[in-house]
């Protein structure tokens, strides 16, 4: 790329992305954070519109066999706790419909959990409809009550924690009470004074006061003066001009603005701000209904047997649509008995390939000759693909956890698009789960059908990887953990040995292992602490179950039989050859979880790339923990991350201490999928305290010592393509971007390209061009391009509110997709910090 200077060659984009992976692990680069929820992986909690009304349907687990009494009292207090949310939303939200089980039914699918006892309730941070993520509550503490009052204070803290698990919403107190004179949320004194006893009321200690719920509604508002006799009143959700005057709560410091506010920004659960102050009267709305739902789970197998799936990925002799097959099969092998499971595939028709039924043995067999016999071949139908798969699963009643796993390599190019189900899918509660083969899938679509449906998303350069990533698909869909992943390539047959911690209170341990080399043969065994089992033990152990398929065996052990300690797993060749394998521990019913994600699901080039991690153990967040990841990069590259939870925008952990841990990638500039494998240890962990709020009435903060622990998580995030050419980003910002900045020619190599800046004042101007975007608020504008990575400055002076640059693009296929933005800056007296701004501008560099 020239005008008239050295020309940038190719070596500029190869040389860059080596660097910008350099600056991923460097501990002194500083960089702004945008903190954006975390989008639903893989829950069983849905979001839904019923007449423009957004209603949860959810399942709630009660940890103890609980009397008739009992769950009539927890019953009662999500009733009223419904009515609550809908008056603080003014009328936008409220409960739809909820199952409850009891003596630790549907754990992993709960979004709320009941413990037996007392103990401080808490939420996570935005995180309903993540697997393995809920409210922990419990039942003396809030269910439990004697006169109406009590019943008032339950539905409150039921509507309260709701909305932090909802919406990452923090607490508008500063401290648990006036008498704990401390540091509060932002490192500010908490201040015993009128203002500290009512942080959004607009007159602080009014008996009367509605704003806000996430404020201490035991001691202000109605509460204030008589907490036992009092009404609760704090009974909406504070707005700008009523919001934390005194800037000292945790919505202030971590959120940066009000309730409402981060309400209304929200990505997927979005709701409508009121203009002015929230309406006062609640709203009438219909009650919670409670039902029955089946608390195994059911399966739907749907596979994309369309023409592009005979494709044979380079280097690689079987076909994308054999290892979706033979992931599939590992799948069917690790489903459990009493489950259910079927399978649907698509081209441009669709074919139910196995009706739902009950899982045993025999069902196992059946519905893996029934994969075996799919073909390639047609167009591409993923729309109807789902809508066979919804309708095999809603005729069979509902579920707690009803997934279909999709895999497919496609554009949709045949019948109704995916699109169009999704709402269906969301009505009906089920979350897909995409494994998106290939570099040709439309990513933006397929990602956005699994975070829409609350389904994990999954992305593969070749069809190679599909049977290794299976358990993990699997543990995801089923509500399990892995607990640790033993991988290698041996060259010659030998004997693995490989040892996996298994923690106390995992009911059920299950050994996976695959092999790549389908000449090659292995016989897979343990050696736990108690006792030695191999394939013959099945037959003789009702507590041992064995399962093997083409590369790959399944031990799982379960009941007396699952016993913590240190389990060797050894698989033995029976035939040589080299090979790759892995070897994957499972856990099934585990208090210890570990939930992962990256801040958004997809990207444009260019933009960071938060990773984050929680474990938690009986739902609460732990520290200390050790958490550490591996990110493949696009081409293949791996590279090491050190996740901190030290509320840094280095690492882009939003918080210190809570128990979330973070990594950041600072500029992803290459499209394409990058996969972080997650790893989480921890020899003497502790849970996190629950609500301040709590404290304050008596309840006791429970901690909890966990055991030690070893869990893995898989999590992709993809980096989009802009199309070839201009085209704008970061429009009209603010009121300095008064400059107009167009671009002139096609963009295509070989060819010249035109930035042409309209309405600069007659003084000195300047356009930048970067390989980097940029969002820093600078001079009264925003910086729309990274100043530590800009190519090239082009000064010259506003005659006529005009400047040209012409650059010629050199005919380099290299540069082909390159993106590369600009902006125009100018001084101008008229503004009030003298600069103006152009919009940004970007340049996809086009073939010829």
């Amino acid at each position: 790329m020239t005008d008239g200077d050295p020309p940038m060659r190719a070596q500029v984009r190869r040389s860059f992305i080596p660097t910008l992976r350099y600056l991923a692990s460097c501990a002194s680069v500083t960089v702004a954070l945008l903190v954006v929820a975390p989008a639903a992986i893989a829950g069983t909690g849905t979001f839904r519109d019923d007449n423009g009304v957004k209603v949860l349907d959810f399942c709630v687990s009660v940890d103890f066999k609980a009397t008739a009494d009992q769950l009539k009292e927890i019953r009662e207090t999500f009733e009223r706790g419904s009515e609550i949310l809908a008056d603080v939303t003014d009328g936008q939200l409220r409960f739809g419909r909820i199952a409850i089980f009891d003596d630790g039914q549907a754990s992993s699918e709960a979004e709320v959990k009941v413990f037996a006892g007392s103990g401080q309730a808490v939420a996570t941070a935005g995180e309903y409809g993540v697997r393995g993520t809920s409210i922990s509550t419990y039942y003396n503490s809030n269910y439990a009550y004697s006169v109406p009052k009590d019943l008032e204070a339950n539905a409150h803290t039921c509507a309260h924690e709701f909305l932090h698990h909802l919406y990452c919403l923090k607490d508008e107190y500063a401290g648990a009470t006036c008498a704990q004179v401390g540091m509060g949320w932002c490192g500010f004194p908490v201040n015993c004074d009128a203002s500290s006893q009512g942080e959004c009321e607009p007159l602080p200690g009014s008996p009367t006061a509605e704003y806000c719920l996430m404020d201490n509604y035991y001691t202000r508002g109605g509460n204030m003066n008589n907490p036992a006799q009092d009404d609760f009143t704090l009974n909406e959700l504070c707005v700008s001009t009523n919001h934390d005057m005194d800037a000292d709560t945790g919505q202030t410091c971590v959120n940066g603005n009000s309730c409402w506010e981060l309400i209304a920004s929200h990505p997927t659960r979005a709701l409508v701000a009121p203009i002015g102050q929230p309406v006062s009267a609640a709203p009438s709305i219909p009650a919670p209904l409670f039902v029955t739902l089946d608390p195994t789970s059911r399966f739907i197998i749907c596979v994309d047997r369309s023409g592009s799936m005979s494709t044979a990925d380079a280097g690689f002799s079987e076909t994308r649509l054999d290892r979706a097959k033979a992931a599939a099969e590992i799948f069917t092998n690790l489903t459990e008995s009493g489950d259910s499971l079927g399978v649907t595939s698509f081209s441009c028709s669709t074919t139910k390939v196995f009706s739902v039924d009950t899982v045993n043995d025999s069902v196992k067999s059946n519905v893996i000759m029934a994969i075996d016999t799919l073909t390639a071949g047609g167009d591409t139908a993923i729309g109807s693909g789902l809508e066979l798969s919804r309708d095999l699963l809603i005729d069979g009643g509902q579920a707690c956890n009803q997934p279909i796993v999709l895999f497919t390599d496609g554009f949709q190019n045949c019948g109704p698009s995916e699109k169009s189900v999704i709402d269906s899918l969301i009505e009906n509660g089920i979350p897909v789960h995409v494994i998106a083969i290939g570099s040709d899938p439309e990513i933006d679509l397929l990602t956005n059908l699994a975070q829409q449906t609350g389904g994990k998303f999954y992305s593969v350069e070749t069809a190679e990887d599909l049977p290794g990533l299976a358990p993990f698909i699997y543990a995801a869909a089923a509500g399990k953990e892995v607990i640790s992943v033993a991988e290698g390539n041996l060259p010659v047959a030998q004997t693995i040995l490989e040892l996996f911690p298994v923690e106390p209170g995992a009911k059920e341990v299950t050994f996976a292992l695959n092999w790549t080399n389908p000449s090659v043969d292995y016989a897979l065994s343990l050696i736990g602490p108690s006792g030695f089992y191999n394939e013959a033990s099945a037959a003789a152990d009702p507590n041992v179950d064995f399962y093997e398929g083409a590369g790959h065996q399944i031990l799982r052990i379960r009941g007396a039989a699952a016993v913590p300690g240190n389990w060797e797993a050894i698989a033995a060749p029976q035939s040589g050859g080299p090979t790759a394998y892995q070897i994957i521990a499972i856990a099934s019913r585990s208090d210890v979880t570990l939930s992962a994600s990256t801040d958004k699901p997809t990207y444009d080039p260019g933009e960071s790339i938060v990773v984050q991690a929680t474990p938690r153990f009986e739902g609460k967040s732990l520290a200390p923990v050790v958490v550490d990841a591996t990110v493949e990069f696009p081409d293949g590259t791996i590279l090491p991350l050190a996740l901190v939870d030290d509320g840094t925008a280095l690492s882009g952990d939003a918080a210190a201490g809570d128990g979330t841990y973070s990594a950041r990638i600072p500029s992803a500039i290459e499209p394409g999928a990058y996969r972080f494998r997650v790893t989480a240890s921890a020899a003497a962990a502790v849970t996190t305290t629950g609500e301040t709020l709590f404290a304050s009435i008596g309840d006791p903060y429970v901690p909890f010592l966990a055991p030690s622990f070893e869990r893995r998580a898989e999590v992709t995030a993809v980096v989009g393509s802009f199309p070839c050419g201009f085209s704008t980003y970061g429009e009209t910002v603010t009121s300095a971007h008064t400059l107009l900045l167009q671009g002139l020619g096609g963009g295509a190599i070989g060819t010249t390209a035109s930035i042409e800046t309209l309405g600069a004042p007659s003084t000195l101007a300047a356009t930048h061009v970067s390989l980097v975007r940029d969002n820093t608020p600078l001079l009264g504008g925003i910086f729309l391009v990274s100043p530590q990575k800009i190519l090239k400055t082009r000064l010259f002076i506003g005659f006529s509110g005009f400047g040209l640059w012409s650059i010629n693009l050199p005919n380099d296929t290299d540069l082909i997709g390159l993106p590369l933005y600009f902006q125009s800056f100018a001084l101008d007296p008229q503004q009030v910090q003298g600069w103006s701004f152009s919009d940004g501008l970007r340049l996809v560099i086009c073939p010829n």
